[in-house]
């Protein structure tokens, strides 16, 4: 089964209601990837280089973690 990234992502901030917290971290989406359809879903605590490395290994098109990469005041990584 195939969804499309920002059908997920969606889906997320609705049910976990993003826009509701003040966090020193960035909520919600933080980096976007060029592949927006999502068949493989990683998930973990930290967004830490081992975490990533292992994610790609195994062919994960979305990686879900509760300690992102971004903090601070930032923008999500999004677009070309």
């Amino acid at each position: 089964m195939t969804t499309k990234l920002t059908a997920l992502t969606d889906f997320l901030n609705t049910i976990l209601h993003t826009e509701n917290y003040t966090d020193i971290a960035l909520n919600g989406l933080q980096i976007e990837s060029s592949q927006h359809n999502i068949t493989r879903v990683g998930l973990a605590v930290d967004a830490g280089l081992s975490v990533i490395t292992k994610a790609v290994e195994q062919n994960v098109d979305l990686l879900i973690t509760h300690h992102g990469v971004l903090w601070g005041q930032v923008q999500a990584i999004t677009g070309a």
